[in-house]
């Protein structure tokens, strides 16, 4: 589970959501994880040199203080 995704985690700006069905909630999220898939399998090249880029320019970056 990554931190954004944790139980009782609050962001000041989020979207309010409907509820749904438990059936629903999977399948959304079944389509969010394909769609991801398939964005970083098309775009997974820029996200490296991206990340490798900051990477190299400051090494001593901890991935915890990522804003996402």
């Amino acid at each position: 589970m990554t931190r954004a995704s944790q139980p009782g985690r609050h962001h000041p700006n989020a979207l309010k959501l409907p509820s749904l069905s438990d059936e629903a909630v999977i399948q959304i999220q079944d389509f969010l994880h394909l769609a991801l898939d398939i964005f970083e399998d098309h775009y997974g090249a820029q996200i490296e040199r991206f990340y490798q880029s900051i990477w190299q320019d400051s090494p001593e970056l901890d991935l915890e203080d990522l804003p996402f």
